[in-house]
């Protein structure tokens, strides 16, 4: 199998929109939400293709993370107030029914998907020789945990583009 360090020119995207995508967490609450929501939408896809771009793992997926569940839950809890009415929504398997609520979150999914590529950044950061490492716990966990919360967010921030509840960035940058 190709070593992740021979794909250099994907490993530097991956590290780059990872970056930004962590740098517009940072700056939620700080922005306009509906530019911010625009931006995000943005960063998404480029995450999803620079991370299939690397291919995938192994079978013996090896992942580790250490998670601070106190600040975890305090983002969480910045990005939901954040966020407001633009956070939940329906997810494919849930019930529209009124003893039921809606399951998905986008503050729950920026959350994990900041904490998955933050503890990447923070040990490549620490050693750059450590970027295979990262690389590779970044690819496990995307097929292990994450990427189901980028897939799920790229959806929900799909229909909000298309039923105009938040706007483009290409619209945004035209006012």
């Amino acid at each position: 199998m190709e070593t992740v360090a021979l794909k250099l020119p994907q490993t530097q995207e991956l590290v780059s929109v990872a970056r930004a995508f962590c740098h517009q967490i940072d700056l939620a609450g700080r922005r306009d939400r509906f530019e911010w929501l625009s931006d995000i939408t943005r960063l998404l896809p480029r995450i999803h293709a620079s991370i299939a771009e690397l291919g995938r793992v192994s079978d013996d997926l090896s992942h580790t993370i250490n998670a601070n569940l106190d600040d975890r839950f305090e983002l969480f809890s910045q990005l939901k107030d954040f966020l407001g009415d633009q956070d939940n929504y329906w997810l494919e398997f849930d019930g529209e029914d009124e003893h039921y609520g809606q399951t998905g979150s986008l503050a729950d999914d920026f959350t994990d998907i900041y904490y998955e590529l933050k503890h990447g950044l923070d040990a490549y950061d620490a050693d750059p020789a450590m970027v295979e490492q990262a690389l590779n716990n970044w690819r496990a966990g995307f097929y292990l945990h994450w990427g189901q919360h980028l897939v799920d967010a790229e959806r929900q921030l799909y229909v909000m583009c298309s039923r105009r509840r938040i706007r483009k960035h290409k619209d945004s940058q035209q006012r």
